[in-house]
């Protein structure tokens, strides 16, 4: 099952500040993170090159 939560837009988004949006942003993204940490970056391969002699730990 899966389950979608939309929230309400972002009042005076994008702002004038580059640096205070991406703080904003950041700010949203780790709550979300802290809320369900399971599903962040759950596509990323952060170990997709290894050294010589490793183990492949990923499907080609």
């Amino acid at each position: 099952m899966y389950q979608i939560l939309i929230e309400p837009k972002l009042d005076h988004f994008p702002g004038n500040d580059e640096i205070m949006d991406s703080i904003r942003i950041n700010k949203i993204l780790e709550l979300q993170i802290r809320i369900v940490p399971t599903q962040y970056m759950w596509f990323h391969r952060r170990f997709k090159t290894q050294p010589i002699g490793y183990e492949k730990i990923y499907a080609n």
